[in-house]
C-alpha cells in the first residue's frame, strides 16, 4: 500500500522541527542512507563514462586485417 503526501518545504520544516532529538536523528540518518546511495550510482555513471571514453578504438587497418583473417579461416573451414 502507498500513501503519496505532497508537502511544501516549508510544512517539511515544520514538521522536522517538531520532532525529538531521537526521531530527528532517525531521519537524518535515513536521508543520509538514500542520498549516499543515488551519489554512489551517479558515481558509478561517471566512471562508466570514463572508462567509454578512454576504451581503445580499432582503426580502418585493424578492422580490415579482422576481417581478412575471418575470410581466410571462413575459407580453411569450407575445405
Amino acid at each position: 500500500m502507498d500513501i503519496s503526501v505532497n508537502l511544501k518545504l516549508e510544512q517539511i520544516k515544520e514538521l522536522l522541527s517538531s520532532l525529538s532529538p531521537k526521531q530527528f536523528e532517525a531521519v537524518r540518518k535515513y536521508v543520509n542512507e538514500i542520498s549516499h546511495d543515488e551519489s554512489s550510482s551517479s558515481i558509478e555513471k561517471i566512471n562508466l563514462k570514463q572508462l567509454l571514453k578512454n576504451a581503445p578504438v580499432i582503426s580502418d587497418q585493424e578492422i580490415e586485417k579482422i576481417q581478412e583473417a575471418r575470410s581466410l579461416l571462413a575459407l580453411w573451414r569450407n575445405e
